[in-house]
């Protein structure tokens, strides 16, 4: 996870590593000890993002919702270009 560490309590970086945890193991996603999923989370307003974003883990969406939440989640990821690019062409496919 790249985060900048240095304006952070551990108890944060605890708080956001479950979060992130959490997030993966409810999408059923495998993932090792360091997560292959890099979130940039080095302003406040990203880690604002993420707090509201995993709020809607404790809710039930319809299929439609669930994808948009799993692409927002994807707009806080390192390589964020990508995930946006594959979500656009699914989009055109649709039209």
């Amino acid at each position: 996870m790249i985060a900048n560490t240095k304006n952070m309590s551990s108890r944060k970086l605890s708080l956001i590593y479950k979060l992130i945890i959490n997030h993966l193991t409810k999408n059923n996603m495998k993932f090792s000890p360091k997560p292959k999923m890099q979130y940039i989370l080095d302003k406040k307003q990203d880690q604002c993002i993420f707090a509201k974003l995993a709020q809607f883990q404790k809710q039930k969406l319809s299929k439609e919702k669930e994808k948009l939440v799993k692409f927002l989640y994807t707009q806080l990821e390192t390589d964020w270009r990508t995930p946006l690019e594959k979500f656009i062409d699914k989009l055109l496919k649709q039209v």
